[in-house]
């Protein structure tokens, strides 16, 4: 604890109780969150024709350094 005050403030705890004008206090922290976005998409439902599905293909990733490949089989 004291090494910690002593970061804190520049002086000892003893130091502080001598004379209390050295010491520091914090604000009270508040946090905010902004979201911004949410575009507007234009849709429209279509009918279509029954299909068969032939294969099933399931994606595999890759790192190439920074870059994420994605590969289909």
């Amino acid at each position: 604890f004291a090494r910690a005050f002593v970061r804190f403030h520049g002086i000892t705890p003893s130091e502080a109780r001598r004379d209390s004008s050295g010491l520091r206090a914090l604000s009270r922290i508040s946090v905010k969150l902004i979201l911004n976005g949410g575009k507007i998409m234009d849709y429209k439902i279509v009918k279509k024709e029954p299909f068969d599905v032939l294969e099933r293909v399931e994606p595999q990733s890759v790192r190439d350094g920074a870059n994420l490949i994605l590969m289909f089989n």
